[in-house]
């Protein structure tokens, strides 16, 4: 009996579990969140290109209800359950994330999520967007950043400054993202850090990332809110990293190299594949010969 009771008391938990999973409530100040910027031909096709790098694999494409089933269904982003969102709930949802669903703050921009929202609404035939008035509190232009490592703290200073009427000062409290450039992509170097009242940001500088055969790391530093300042980027090298010389990823067995350099296990897993296709068609045809050859003398006895 008592077995009964805990075994009833575990699924009513995880049954509340999913429950509070799935019910998402966003601020209400983010919910009327409005992009600044215009949804066109333009930014659904940026936004389609990033759906499908980072929103395929779990959602599928809108409109297909081919999304992958979890323990709470991601949905497709066609449907009413997702469109029925207001354009701040989705920005809210994709940048913060719950559950299952990843934050995105690390990896898309300002402006890449709402691009991403644009593709999305771009499936909806009723929704007509409603663009937010630009701000007034910008009130620096020709914005720029100086990025410089110093070794001996072992940080990285941002310094940024901008046109104030005629005057050139620091642009204070405008959140800034730190990237650096890797192989295949960019990597965000910790959170997004917020100027001081000298227009000064400090971010922690990376101890175990490698960079080219001198320690030079390529980073891209730039302000995270491309809504209000537009897209204010700097792009530099520094010797930031650990010296590393990079090995062609072609040098050696790898399972996406040629197949005169795949390894070893691949091969000789392939070739007793193929050997035992071949095997199993051949045992096949061996045994239809011999029920051929024995319908014949069936045949051979009867007549």
């Amino acid at each position: 009996m008592k077995r009964i009771i805990y075994t009833l008391i575990i699924s009513l938990v995880f049954s509340g579990s999913l429950l509070a999973q799935t019910e998402w409530i966003v601020p209400e100040d983010q919910n009327l969140k409005l992009s600044k910027f215009q949804f066109d031909e333009t930014t659904q096709n940026s936004g389609a290109d990033l759906y499908l790098i980072n929103c395929k694999s779990c959602h599928g494409m809108p409109g297909e209800n081919n999304f992958v089933t979890l323990p709470t269904l991601p949905g497709d982003p066609a449907d009413i359950k997702i469109q029925g969102n207001t354009d701040g709930g989705m920005y809210f949802k994709v940048r913060e994330g719950k559950g299952l669903m990843p934050s995105f703050k690390k990896i898309l921009t300002v402006k890449q999520t709402w691009d991403v929202i644009s593709y999305l609404r771009s499936f909806n035939a009723d929704y007509v967007q409603e663009v937010a008035v630009a701000a007034a509190n910008n009130r620096w232009v020709d914005i720029s950043i100086k990025l410089e490592y110093l070794a001996h703290d072992k940080k990285l200073k941002a310094n940024v400054s901008g046109l104030e009427g005629e005057a050139i000062t620091p642009v204070t409290g405008v959140e800034l993202r730190l990237e650096a450039v890797r192989r295949f992509g960019k990597l965000m170097l910790g959170e997004t850090v917020a100027t001081n009242k000298e227009g000064i940001a400090y971010f922690e500088a990376p101890t175990d990332l490698p960079g080219d055969p001198e320690g030079n790391l390529k980073l891209i530093i730039q302000v995270d809110d491309e809504e209000e300042f537009g897209l204010v980027r700097k792009d530099t090298t520094l010797k930031a990293g650990l010296p590393f010389t990079p090995v062609s990823l072609t040098a050696e067995r790898a399972m996406w190299n040629s197949m005169r350099k795949a390894p070893i296990w691949l091969l000789l897993t392939y070739g007793i594949g193929v050997l035992a296709a071949w095997g199993i068609i051949f045992f096949i045809m061996l045994q239809l010969r011999t029920i051929f050859k024995l319908g014949e003398e069936e045949e051979t006895k009867e007549a």
